[in-house]
């Protein structure tokens, strides 16, 4: 009995010292994962769609990886939803039709590497016949499909446009900068070039090399940022560390 009278007085005393904690307003652990980082306004649903290059699907699956997993960790901290699919470029037909049953009610995000970003435009220019819009294409070393036109012509219903290309490696190009019109004009276009420097490939190597300044700019588009995104003309190894420290630091 002695021993029960002495637990129950240690209990209330635990009991209230936690309580006058609690209305001092001093924090307690908590084993729950802590709060996420306040979210933009807009709570849509943004769809992230990674289109591969290649006579096979076998190309850019390391890049679209990392892209998916910080991608995850966006959401998460700014309990923003998000999803993410990996297409071969050869399926963009199909792509195009699922992506406007969405009838435009989330925010679509189109990226391809070699044809798989020649893919990407042409999802646009279908996205932009049923008048839904892309927030974000994203086009790395572009490669134009064979028989099919239009690869570096940005449709309007396209917001913003970060095309990235090497100069080192003339892989299959015929243009290296895209534009809205045959006019040239290239209104919300980015055109960047990625200096890969000494490396075997570079257009197989390019998308590895660019990754966390699109993953970043995935982050800036979620937190309803991307038209604060600025990057200069050029990017070497350097800058593109630089850049993507500075696209994490930007404030919610």
């Amino acid at each position: 009995m002695a021993f029960q009278r002495l637990a129950r007085k240690i209990l209330l005393t635990l009991v209230g010292s936690s309580f006058l904690l609690i209305l001092a307003g001093v924090p307690q652990a908590d084993a729950r994962a802590a709060a996420p980082v306040a979210a933009s306004a807009d709570q849509r649903l943004v769809r992230v769609y990674f289109l591969t290059g290649g006579p096979v699907d076998i190309f850019s699956r390391e890049t679209a990886n990392n892209i998916r997993t910080k991608m995850d960790s966006y959401s998460q901290n700014l309990a923003i939803p998000a999803k993410f699919e990996r297409h071969w470029f050869a399926h963009w037909r199909g792509l195009s039709k699922r992506i406007a049953r969405l009838n435009g009610r989330d925010k679509i995000v189109l990226i391809g590497h070699s044809w798989g970003a020649a893919g990407a435009v042409q999802v646009a220019h279908q996205l932009k016949k049923k008048n839904v819009p892309v927030d974000l294409l994203v086009t790395i070393d572009t490669v134009p499909i064979p028989g099919l036109l239009g690869h570096a012509r940005i449709p309007d219903n396209v917001l913003s446009n970060y095309n990235f290309y090497q100069a080192s490696d003339l892989f299959a190009h015929t243009a290296h900068k895209n534009h809205r019109k045959d006019d040239g004009t290239d209104t919300g276009i980015h055109n960047v070039q990625v200096v890969m420097g000494a490396v075997y490939s570079p257009h197989m190597r390019i998308d590895d090399r660019i990754e966390p300044v699109i993953s970043s700019m995935v982050g800036m588009l979620m937190r309803g940022c991307i038209d604060n995104v600025r990057l200069p003309e050029k990017l070497d190894k350097q800058l593109i560390c630089d850049v993507t420290k500075e696209l994490e630091r930007y404030p919610n």
